[in-house]
Parts: C-alpha cells; structure tokens; sequence
C-alpha cells in the first residue's frame, strides 16, 4: 500500500463538485451506466444522464 498525499483534497474538491451539481440539476438521472472491466482502476467507462429529469 501507499499513501497518495493528494487523496484528502480530492475527496475535498469531489464532494464540492457533486454538491454543486445536484443543486443545479436537482431533477438528473441516470439513463445509462457501465463500469470499467478493469477492477485495478475502479470508475465508469460509461455514465448517461438525464438532467432534467424528463426521462422518467
């Protein structure tokens, strides 16, 4: 194992990021998702949103 000195203000920045996208698209979701087949690198090799909400 390591530690990545970067990891805490990562995590910092993303929930910031996700906080302001869901209050400015309160109405989103998901249309599609695929995850990466790799289990090393963990993420989406696919993420389809809705941002209006208009889709369900």
């Amino acid at each position: 194992m390591h530690y990545c000195i970067g990891a805490p203000p990562a995590r910092i920045t993303a929930g910031q990021l996700l906080t302001g996208f869901a209050k400015r698209f309160p109405d989103a979701t998901v249309k599609e998702v695929a995850w990466r087949k790799n289990r090393t690198f963990r993420g989406f090799d696919r993420l389809a949103l809705d941002l209006d909400g208009a889709g369900r």
